[in-house]
């Protein structure tokens, strides 16, 4: 037998789809993405090495983008998230990570290494989500 999803879990599943299709665009231009399992939170890498986080702004007003400082100067849900987008989050946050005295990954290949729910990490390409380890 069949449970009926929740309305969360109806929106998470809408969400996460949506993200996938922007991610695939930012893969398509050397962005390296990753998407939660089961979940519409995910994580893009710049092709400068940048984290940043992207997640759904409460209230489903559009994805918030950070690089997990809390930054409140990016309190600006967007509805897509683009290359443009990223770009311009990618600057302001390493402008306030640096302000902040952050201590930055010195590579981003260190990250999935403390991330603690590494195992759930998917790698969104420009074809989908590949089933692959992330190291």
């Amino acid at each position: 037998m069949d449970i009926a999803k929740s309305p969360l879990e109806l929106t998470i599943e809408k969400n996460r789809k949506n993200l996938i299709v922007d991610m695939k665009v930012l893969s398509a231009a050397g962005y390296i993405c990753y998407i939660v399992q089961d979940s519409d939170y995910g994580y893009i890498i710049t092709p400068s090495d940048c984290i940043l986080d992207v997640y759904q702004a409460p209230y489903n007003f559009g994805w918030m983008i950070s690089n997990g400082s809390g930054n409140p100067e990016l309190l600006d849900a967007v509805a897509v998230v683009t290359i443009d987008v990223v770009k311009q989050m990618e600057r302001a946050n390493l402008g306030y990570a640096y302000r902040s005295g952050a201590t930055l990954y010195t590579s981003s290949s260190q990250w999935p290494k403390k991330y603690w729910q590494k195992d759930k990490l998917q790698l969104v390409t420009q074809e989908g989500i590949v089933e692959k380890e992330v190291v």
